[in-house]
């Protein structure tokens, strides 16, 4: 059997692995708020202490994202997605038999290596096994894992807090995770070619410094406000390295990331749209559920359950938009997207203590809706002619960019929340402010490039006969 025929016979048993390592890891990372005040009772942790847990998390993971070009040319994908796993298993194990506060914290620190190495190797595996005419249905079942996973996190936990303790939340990821490893090894069967690659030593350090502080000072905004001095200090700091990263990774010969992928309009454009769309869908996700519980009064389990119809829509139509982009295209799939968020945005805009409860559900479902018809996709067509010499390049700024904009979008949500009246009035202004960021994306998706056929990505190569276009399909 031939190259070609093991890959098409192989892509859908490894897809189900990536997908099954994707919904762990993010299902890890959307349960932990949820169980914040049980651990803060157990160990007796102030708020601010307990929330390292996430900001501890968010930091180590910026800065081994920045590795993952370097590591995917020197080491085997499936070398490295089982490392990611095995952190994963390793971290749950010790967030389990934590005694003391710092212990569970180490186990959050190790769990946020796997993280950090899974979110951009996935699409990396995904544009470097798929064929491109079939991108979008591939990204659509990492979708799945993608959005389903947080949307559905806080749902899960809710239910097994309810009846169990939270650390075996962290026993059953940690089983998950060891059943995912076992099934890659007998399935994963992808040979990823090296590629020449050097260690960048003043690229990572500016990087993963840089990163780590401008999202540790954004995010502290949500709290403590953006005229903090931490907020601001932490926040220029990381901008100021990260422009010192930009700078030399553009002069040096051997680039911990090549810039040069942002010259790509069609890759820059569908990156900022997916910035402005990733700050929208973090509003939505955390204002519904403070509405429920913090003005409805609703418990955490039954809050979880009127949300879930959204949840399981998210999922459902994110694997359908994959495919749908693959026949018709990015630009009518991004307008019609971000006009739905919008439009149910607006009714969120309006939800008040008479609301009635199927009003509040029908419209979050909507919403959910507009975002699993665009996200996808979106993830996808940035991709539709990167060369794939850079695919690895592309998926780690592209994710990077992301954590910063739901961060951003995180701080700016809580802030519009803090200085509007209590209450639900606070929540309105948010939600205003999350119609707002639809209505950007929607005109940013005006200028995106249309990829009617996303897979042919060469025809010039063809056309000037340097080879087949099955054989120059990947490369530009």
């Amino acid at each position: 059997m031939n190259n070609k025929n093991k890959r098409k016979n192989g892509n859908g048993a490894l897809l189900f692995v990536l997908l099954a390592g994707m919904f762990v890891n993010l299902l890890n990372v959307s349960i932990i708020n949820v169980m914040l005040p049980k651990i803060m009772d157990q160990y007796q942790v102030s708020a601010a202490v307990a929330q390292w847990l996430s900001t501890g998390f968010m930091l180590s993971t910026g800065i081994v994202v920045m590795l993952v070009p370097f590591l995917s040319k020197k080491l085997q994908y499936k070398t490295l997605f089982n490392a990611a796993m095995a952190f994963l298993v390793a971290g749950s194990l010790v967030c389990f038999a934590a005694p003391t506060f710092p212990v569970l914290l180490a186990g959050r620190l190790i769990q946020s290596v796997g993280y950090g190495l899974l979110l951009p190797l996935a699409m990396i595996i995904v544009l470097a096994t798929a064929p491109p005419e079939k991108r979008g249905a591939s990204t659509g079942v990492m979708g799945i894992g993608m959005l389903f996973a947080p949307a559905v996190g806080p749902t899960l936990a809710g239910i097994a807090i309810n009846y169990l303790s939270w650390k075996y939340l962290y026993l059953i990821m940690a089983g998950s995770g060891a059943v995912v490893i076992a099934v890659s090894l007998m399935t994963f069967h992808y040979h990823s070619e090296k590629q020449e690659a050097r260690p960048d030593a003043i690229g990572i350090i500016l990087s993963a410094a840089g990163l780590s502080s401008l999202l540790h000072g954004i995010s502290s905004a949500g709290g403590n406000g953006w005229n903090n001095a931490s907020t601001i200090v932490f926040a220029a700091v990381g901008a100021a390295l990260l422009a010192a990263f930009a700078i030399v990774e553009l002069k040096t010969k051997n680039p911990l990331l090549d810039l040069r992928v942002f010259k790509d309009y069609n890759f820059t454009s569908n990156v900022m749209v997916t910035m402005v769309l990733t700050m929208a869908f973090y509003g939505g996700l955390i204002l519904m559920p403070l509405y429920f519980e913090n003005v409805m009064g609703y418990s955490g389990l039954k809050t979880g359950l009127m949300l879930l119809p959204g949840s399981l829509l998210i999922g459902i139509m994110g694997l359908l938009s994959g495919k749908v982009y693959d026949k018709i295209g990015i630009k009518p799939l991004a307008i019609t997207g971000t006009l739905v968020m919008a439009a149910a945005a607006c009714f969120l805009a309006r939800l008040a203590p008479d609301t009635p409860y199927m009003q509040s559900v029908l419209s979050y479902t909507v919403f959910a809706l507009g975002v699993s018809i665009v996200t996808t996709p979106i993830t996808t067509a940035a991709f539709s002619k990167v060369p794939k010499e850079r695919n690895s390049d592309a998926a780690t700024l592209q994710n990077a960019l992301r954590q910063v904009a739901g961060a951003v979008g995180t701080a700016i949500i809580v802030t519009a929340m803090s200085n509007s009246a209590k209450g639900y009035h606070g929540i309105q202004a948010a939600f205003v402010l999350t119609v707002i960021l639809c209505l950007l994306a929607a005109a940013m998706s005006l200028f995106l490039v249309p990829n009617r056929k996303p897979h042919a990505l060469l025809p010039q190569a063809s056309q000037r006969g340097r080879c087949p276009r099955t054989a120059c399909v990947h490369s530009e």
